[in-house]
């Protein structure tokens, strides 16, 4: 990035940041966001059959906060709309590439790393008439849950759970 725009940046930062509405504006619906979505992940991990419409939920709230818009939106509507159909068609294929996002064992680009390759895997075998179950149980047959990415690529693999992203 060019040194310049750097700095622009970083003063825009600085003044929005000083801004006494900052947190209530900014932080605090992007912050309840994140706990919605928290606390659909923990129904999943707690095995609640009402987690894949907590998760909807979640990811498309009321907008009830005065300053909750489309930029609060920590999922956008394409990838948001592809995850709740995972969700629907085979719930437990989508519950367990999930989990990764809460094992505090996990860095967060891990986390994610994971998560999209299972998602890279459970899309390619639904493209190929197969179904997200069917990529599931591949899945947990022949890459060990929760292992780390150096563990994977000294076999030569990809790293740890292989989950499903939302394409392009």
């Amino acid at each position: 990035m060019i040194e310049g725009a750097w700095n622009r940046f970083l003063e825009f930062a600085a003044h929005a940041r000083a801004k006494p509405a900052f947190d209530f504006e900014e932080r605090q619906p992007k912050l309840a966001v994140a706990e919605r979505i928290r606390g659909a992940l923990e129904a999943a991990r707690d095995h609640d059959a009402d987690w894949p419409s907590q998760l909807r939920e979640a990811l498309h709230p009321s907008h009830r906060h005065p300053f909750e818009s489309p930029r609060h939106v920590m999922v956008p509507t394409r990838q948001a709309r592809w995850l709740n159909e995972w969700a629907r068609r085979d719930p437990e294929a989508l519950r367990e590439p999930l989990l990764g996002f809460l094992d505090p064992g996990l860095e967060p680009l891990e986390r994610f790393t994971q998560f999209a390759h299972a998602a890279k895997l459970a899309s390619a075998i639904a493209s190929t008439s197969g179904t997200l179950s069917e990529a599931s149980s591949y899945q947990s047959r022949n890459w060990s849950i929760g292992s780390s990415a150096s563990d994977d690529r000294s076999r030569g693999g990809m790293s740890g759970r292989r989950g499903m992203a939302s394409p392009g």
